[in-house]
């Protein structure tokens, strides 16, 4: 049987300044307390020890019951039906548990009275009251100079009256209310009333003063905060920052939670330089369809001169069992919205936004396809479009693929309509028709597989120059087949090697298409799985002539404890047997010489789960030169530790990703460091930097810390320095952020600057590739 003590009441405090000292040495110490201790804790211990709050009754008593159950070292009961308990009395039903020295409870009415303390708990509350009248049927009462704390979210204070209204609702009169354990708040909402709703779980507080480190800071007449873990309306966390462009900001997100798959966040941002800026977010989550609205306004900028303002709409989903729809539109009011009010690289360096809308249907051996595709190109500040080259527009294409169902021999027809358009420049349709005949077969330790094809492609120009031919075409007949073994061998260690050799060869038809315009064809980087591609180029103006033969190994290295892949090794090259003719206007393939491509090779090494690296190599032996190169490490673990060093080298960077005809050759050599340090259970670092090695500039440098001295709040506090343009100005800011726990829910962390990626070389093919 539990033994009941009398609890203490904590006083009332007044308004003590805390020194930051006192906080760097009383930490929340929820993860010293054994897990024994943890469970049954009593209210008082709950704000010395923990963090979060466990029930005061032993789980199994917490279980509903039908009849009413009364313990005590003495007990009378009259006829009446009045008794009369005293000595460690224990009275519990349906869920409900009552402990008292002293408790009177009447059979009829329910009710039961305490006057020398009383600790009532029922799911979700713990209270300990110095006198209490309760109706255990209705689960009402009320309870006098009382200590409340809630199980769910570990919000905790005092009340001078605490009344009961049933359902899981409390009122609170003259109370006080935080997350912090311990008699030393970090912070505290002190009201007149707090109203707690269970089953909404929200709290309302009324006349109400926050109090951070016992000064008062904010006094409003009302709050709304929540009471458990569930998504709630309500102030996400504020984001405070410095910039030179914009001045002091402030950002007060305000979350929306409409229904299940639907929620909203309204964004006030204040740019002293600028004016105040609303955004606007809307999320919907559907079985079948997923999407999201975006929209950003700022009228009269102080700086710019005229309104601002941003529209996103993204969606994708299906339709019945075969359709699916995805659309993506993005517009902004002037071509330097993203360079003055983003936040960061990845956001200013933005030059096309696309405009997107395509059906699909698929079936078996069956897929149609229609797009319509613009863009809108911004120009640099300068107002030139030097390397920001207007894409053409689709409006629209149509794409149909089939193949049949049969093994191993098959056939497949792939067509496609595009009707082109651009302003000041030629355009027009192009239709791009290509049977294939193919016999394929895999047995496990080796496979191999051929292919013909015929394609057929014709132009029906618009705005071609004077005497030039508006109809063009181009055959081109192709064959490929590939084939490969797959070897493995047990090393002595118990080891798993595999080697696997493969070769493949393609044939391409050459047609002379340099009369052909380019609407939609680049060059991608050479990785390894390209050496294995149908065509040198992206797209379908051009295909690349080709007698050639690929050879390619991987040899993987497999940990039999796990069968986790520890190295893993490619290494690749194409040989051509006749010279390459097909090229793009006054540029050629990266990565291919007269006949023979680069060697490509890769490698990753992964020692431990949680140490990692890579380096990849791109070699023109003819040359005697890399013309790509990259090398990466780093370590990662469970308690948040993270560093990542880079270093990238990519010669003709510019002229394989953003390819203006007239513009200089670049070469992109940057280091990356990233790092995510934890320096104890309060403190944790983060930190990202950038540098162009060819430039001699930093392209981003960001620093940060995380303070959180307890469960109930924490600080975040950044700054970042980024290029915002091409003429590699710089904009600096100062992000700053609070987190009182329990007041609301955490917003966007400003943490995630870190993965804002800066230059992504990795992704093959980059930007847009138009002349």
């Amino acid at each position: 049987m539990l033994r009941f003590t009398r609890l203490p009441v904590l006083p009332r405090r007044s308004a003590v300044f805390w020194p930051l000292l006192a906080l760097l040495v009383s930490p929340c110490v929820f993860a010293e307390v054994e897990p024994s201790q943890r469970a049954g804790l009593t209210v008082t211990q709950a704000h010395e020890f923990a963090c979060s709050i466990k029930p005061i009754i032993p789980p199994a008593a917490a279980d509903a019951k039908p009849t009413l159950t009364l313990t005590a070292d003495q007990a009378t009961l009259d006829e009446n039906g009045q008794a009369s308990a005293s000595g460690s009395v224990r009275l519990e039903k349906d869920g409900q548990a009552l402990e008292a020295p002293e408790l009177n409870y009447n059979r009829k009415t329910s009710r039961a009275t305490a006057e020398k303390g009383l600790l009532y708990y029922r799911p979700g509350i713990n209270l300990s009251a110095e006198s209490a009248d309760v109706n255990i049927n209705e689960e009402t009462g009320r309870f006098g100079n009382t200590q409340f704390a809630l199980t769910e979210n570990g919000g905790r204070g005092h009340a001078e009256r605490v009344e009961s209204l049933g359902a899981g609702m409390f009122e609170l009169h003259v109370a006080d209310y935080s997350t912090c354990p311990g008699e030393k708040k970090a912070w505290r909402l002190s009201a007149e009333r707090i109203e707690l709703d269970q089953q909404e779980g929200r709290g309302e507080a009324f006349d109400a003063v926050l109090r951070v480190f016992e000064w008062p800071v904010f006094y409003t007449p009302y709050i709304s905060f929540p009471i458990d873990d569930k998504r709630h309306t309500g102030f996400l966390l504020p984001v405070i920052g410095l910039s030179g462009r914009n001045g002091f900001e402030l950002a007060t997100p305000y979350y929306i939670n409409i229904a299940p798959g639907r929620d909203a966040t309204v964004t006030p941002r204040l740019l002293t330089k600028r004016g105040v800026q609303l955004g606007g977010e809307f999320r919907y989550l559907n079985p079948h369809s997923v999407g999201r609205v975006v929209g950003e306004y700022l009228p009269s900028d102080s700086a710019f001169g005229s309104d601002r303002s941003l529209f996103q709409f993204e969606h994708v989903g299906r339709f019945g069992r075969h359709f699916g729809i995805e659309a993506d539109y993005t517009r902004v009011s002037d071509d330097e919205y993203f360079e003055d009010l983003g936040s960061d690289l990845s956001s200013t360096s933005q030059s096309q936004l696309e405009r997107a809308l395509e059906l699909t249907f698929a079936a078996t051996g069956v897929r149609f396809s229609a797009l319509v595709r613009n863009f809108q190109t911004l120009e640099d500040d300068r107002g030139t479009q030097t390397f920001r080259l207007e894409p053409y527009e689709r409006l629209p294409q149509a794409q149909l693929s089939l193949k049949s169902p049969t093994a191993p021999l098959y056939v497949g027809l792939d067509t496609q309509f595009s009707n082109f358009q651009r302003d000041d420049s030629v355009d027009g349709l192009r239709y791009d028709v290509r049977p294939r005949l193919g016999l394929g077969t895999d047995r496990g330790y080796w496979y191999a597989h051929s292919e013909a094809s015929y394609r057929y492609t014709r132009y029906a120009l618009r705005d071609t120059p004077t005497g030039a031919d508006d109809t063009l075409d181009r055959q081109i007949p192709s064959f490929s087949t590939e084939s490969g073994l797959r070897f493995e061998r047990l090393l002595q260690n118990g080891w798993l090697q595999t080697l696997e050799p493969r070769v493949f060869y393609l044939y391409n038809g050459f047609d002379a298409q340099d009369e052909l315009p380019v609407f939609d064809t680049g060059i991608p980087d050479l990785r390894f799985d390209r050496l294995f591609s149908d065509n040198r180029f992206v797209g379908r103006d051009r295909i690349g002539d080709a007698n050639q033969v690929t050879l390619g190994l991987t040899s993987r290295f497999i940990d039999p404890d796990d069968g986790r892949t520890v190295v893993n090794l490619n290494l690749g090259r194409i040989y051509g047997f006749s010279p390459i003719d097909v090229r793009l206007p006054q540029r050629s393939p990266i990565g291919f010489g007269e006949r023979h491509s680069d060697i490509v090779a890769n490698a990753e090494y992964a020692p431990l789960r949680n140490l990692y690296s890579s380096l990849t190599l791109q070699y023109d032996p003819e040359d005697a030169r890399f013309n790509r190169g990259s090398v990466r490490a780093g370590y990662r673990d469970d308690a948040g530790r993270r560093l990542d060093v880079g270093y990238r080298y990519y010669r003709d960077f510019r002229a394989a990703s953003v390819q203006s005809p007239t513009g200089p050759f670049e070469t992109l050599e940057q280091t990356d460091i990233l790092l995510k340090l934890p320096v104890s259970q309060r403190l944790k670092l983060f930190g990202r930097w950038n540098y162009s090695l060819e430039n001699s500039q930093s392209v981003q440098t960001l620093g940060g810390l995380e303070y959180r001295p307890s469960c109930c709040w924490a600080m975040r506090g950044a700054w970042q320095r980024f290029v915002r343009n091409q003429e590699g100005e710089y904009d600096t800011g100062i992000f700053f952020q609070i987190e009182l726990t329990g007041l609301g829910r955490f917003g966007d962390n400003i943490e995630k600057l870190l993965d804002r990626d800066t230059v992504d070389t990795d992704s093959g093919f980059n930007g847009f590739l138009y002349p």
